[in-house]
Parts: C-alpha cells; sequence; structure tokens
C-alpha cells in the first residue's frame, strides 16, 4: 500500500509531459531545465523553495523523490517476501 500510494501522491507526468512543447524566450523549456538538472553545484532541494525556476524544476525533484522511495519500498517488499519464502519452506 505503501508503494501505491507514494505513487499516487508524488506523480509528475502530467507536469513532465506537459513541459516538452512550451517555449521560454526562444529557447524549449525542456533545454532549460536539461541545463538545470545537469549543474551539480545545484541543490535542488534548497534551490525549490527559493528559486525563480521553482515552478519548473520542482516536478523533476519531486520524481527524484519518487523513484527513490519506491526503490526502497520496493526493498522492503522483496525482504517481506522473501520472509514469507522461508516461513512456507521450514
Amino acid at each position: 500500500m505503501g508503494f501505491v500510494e507514494k505513487s499516487f501522491s508524488l506523480d509528475t507526468r502530467g507536469n513532465i509531459l506537459g513541459n516538452i512543447s512550451i517555449m521560454s524566450g526562444k529557447e524549449k523549456i525542456t533545454d532549460v531545465i536539461s541545463k538545470s538538472y545537469k549543474d551539480t553545484t545545484c541543490d535542488w532541494i534548497e534551490v525549490i523553495s527559493h528559486s525563480e525556476n521553482a515552478n519548473i524544476m520542482a516536478p523533476y525533484v519531486q520524481l527524484y523523490f519518487l523513484l527513490k522511495e519506491e526503490a526502497d519500498l520496493l526493498i522492503k517488499y522483496k525482504e517481506e517476501v522473501d520472509k514469507l519464502v522461508i516461513e512456507k519452506n521450514t
């Protein structure tokens, strides 16, 4: 249930897919985003709350958290399945 709840609560597909055709001046917004997230000196978690680009970058940061949370939940799920297998074999 935790996996499903997190998946729905952090779903940013609409925002991310909606950015594909948007332009920012003469530049595609996806190019602006690409340049932004390649900047490894930025702490996007901190920047999101203070940046003028927060509305642009927020879905991507949220997607990162979703993937990280889902990976952790999948590990827990596998551990629980492994426990059931051990219990069944004893």
